[in-house]
């Protein structure tokens, strides 16, 4: 268990966060909260995306293992190659609305 010496207040909850005793601790501290942070915020899927040739961009398939990205990316690219495909990490739409009620 880490020494606790103070505590913040968190600008978005309103409540009290205990702050590591040393620099060294609330650096791994730090790096824990955005971690946990990070996991909330992500799914740990990928998206395969697509432009068209209109500039319309179109998720065309969520995948959750890279065996699935690989094979289903290259048929994406196959099927469309007049659009130009890529891939982004799927974020979590329920940390999306909660982060968006706390800042209203």
């Amino acid at each position: 268990m880490m020494g606790h010496d103070e505590e913040v207040e968190c600008p978005r909850c309103d409540g009290l966060v205990a702050v590591p005793d040393t620099e060294e601790k609330r650096i791994e501290w730090l790096a824990q909260v955005n971690a946990e942070i990070a996991s909330a915020r992500l799914t740990g899927k990928i998206r395969i995306m697509r432009v068209d040739e209109c500039g319309h961009e179109s998720c065309m398939l969520t995948v959750d293992d890279n065996d699935a990205l690989q094979y289903t990316l290259a048929g994406v690219e196959t099927a469309y190659p007049e659009s130009r495909v890529f891939t982004e990490p799927e974020e979590n739409p329920h940390y999306l609305v909660e982060q968006f009620e706390l800042d209203n």
